[in-house]
């Protein structure tokens, strides 16, 4: 069956399975870029941001499409992006710290802290470690 021949719905999943796997690569890769190149890969996060924003909003609506079976799916779809986004915002503020712009680093910091899942979230003792850094280099 060519891709003319399918379903809207197929077509606009194997289009979501794409850029998806697209956005993993590259937010794996900013966090591989990270150590050896701190700007370029402040830049790689501010894009898998906009890159999740996007993807995000167009799974919602995929799932929305698809009737009872993508609504009970919804909520774990959101956790799953507020997991992405926590990863950003993660990396964004390790980067931050590299570049000793700690102002901009405790804003991320700030801004990961309404994404955790909990106290027990793992990325949690990572913003700590962040923080106690921040204050560490401006003494």
């Amino acid at each position: 069956m060519s891709t003319t021949e399918q379903n809207p719905l197929t077509q606009l999943s194997r289009s979501l399975q794409v850029d998806n796997q697209r956005f993993q690569q590259d937010l794996t890769g900013a966090f591989l870029q990270a150590s050896q190149d701190p700007a370029a890969a402040l830049l790689k996060f501010n894009q898998c941001w906009t890159q999740a924003d996007t993807l995000e909003h167009r799974m919602l609506d995929f799932l929305a499409k698809m009737g009872d079976f993508g609504a009970q799916q919804t909520a774990t779809e959101k956790d799953s992006w507020r997991a992405n986004r926590l990863q950003i915002l993660v990396g964004k503020a390790q980067v931050l710290v590299i570049l000793a712009r700690y102002d901009e680093c405790q804003s991320a910091i700030d801004s990961a802290r309404s994404y955790l899942a909990g106290s027990a979230d793992d990325a949690n003792s990572i913003l700590d470690q962040l923080e106690i850094a921040i204050l560490q280099m401006r003494s």
